[in-house]
């Protein structure tokens, strides 16, 4: 990876996560979002092919564990920043900030898909007890993440894209690409697309859905643009970061797939 892939990844976690990665010299303090949790790292002329180097934890848990989250999360030649700081998210969710103690309580007016008022945390859980995430595509600043759900009707879906844009980072996205397609009684199709402003992007992730013969699934794109205008490869990744957590979140079977080619 050159210098300049690497500002490309810092830069794109800068659009997801504002102010949570600073640079001082080859060092660099991660700090991460909605924990108590800072650390220090360092990145090899190797990486991708080999990880981050956490150098020390300035607050949270002991070193080891972070260690052990990147060595779980790791895949030699893919980039890991924003995975690393999600599955730290995960892990530690109950651990906050004793600062924010006093907004925490005022923030408790969440309000989940069945009109619960919930704290972050139990938003978190909420939201992805409904929705799988997929793994984030990388290209020239801009981030790409699929998400997919269960769904069996058309109000289901606006529930679903609601909670699931109660989380400020996939709200903040540039744009939430978003496709259904539900069999409803007596066979009757029930589907529908929103581009969110990304022209076409809509019809092409319904199309996908048609294409790979998927039901009851509701799938999500969100896309945090970085500035350098894509052209058609933004499409590319789109429907890659579709495809790509409808196979994680086991919406695509071998039945689907002998399926979509008759």
């Amino acid at each position: 990876m050159t210098k300049e892939d690497l500002e490309e990844e810092i830069e794109a976690i800068e659009a997801i996560y504002p102010g949570a990665l600073q640079q001082k010299g080859s060092i660099y303090q991660l700090d991460v979002p909605d924990l108590n949790i800072s650390i220090q790292l360092s990145f090899p002329s190797s990486y991708p092919t080999e990880p981050p180097h956490i150098l020390s934890v300035l607050q949270g848990p002991d070193k080891s564990l972070i260690d052990s989250i990147i060595q779980n999360i790791f895949i030699p030649e893919q980039v890991c920043l924003f995975d690393l700081i999600e599955s730290i998210r995960e892990t530690f969710e109950d651990i906050q900030n004793e600062d924010s103690f006093e907004e925490e309580e005022e923030t408790k007016e969440n309000v989940s898909s069945i009109g619960v008022k919930l704290s972050k945390e139990d938003l978190a859980k909420e939201i992805f007890s409904h929705w799988v995430a997929g793994s984030s595509i990388v290209d020239r600043k801009s981030v790409f993440i699929g998400f997919a759900c269960k769904v069996k009707s058309a109000q289901e879906v606006e529930d679903m894209v609601s909670l699931l844009k109660q989380d400020k980072h996939i709200a903040r996205a540039t744009h939430n690409m978003i496709a259904y397609r539900i069999k409803g009684q007596n066979g009757v199709v029930i589907q529908d697309n929103d581009e969110d402003g990304e022209t076409a992007a809509g019809g092409r992730l319904q199309h996908l859905l048609e294409l790979i013969n998927v039901w009851d699934v509701c799938v999500c794109v969100s896309r945090w643009y970085g500035g350098i205008h894509l052209g058609p490869d933004r499409f590319k990744h789109i429907n890659s970061a579709a495809r790509d957590v409808l196979v994680q979140g086991g919406f695509i079977t071998e039945d689907n797939k002998k399926k979509s080619k008759r």
